[in-house]
């Protein structure tokens, strides 16, 4: 997926991050990450 604005950006970087630390999120879930 690439993110086509700012939002997708940033929900892209927080979900990596909220992976990273194993913390459960649903920010790009809906993209099939």
């Amino acid at each position: 997926h690439h993110p086509k604005t700012i939002e997708d950006i940033i929900h892209q970087t927080i979900g990596k991050v909220f992976d990273y630390f194993g913390v459960e999120h649903d920010l790009f879930r809906r993209w099939g990450g």
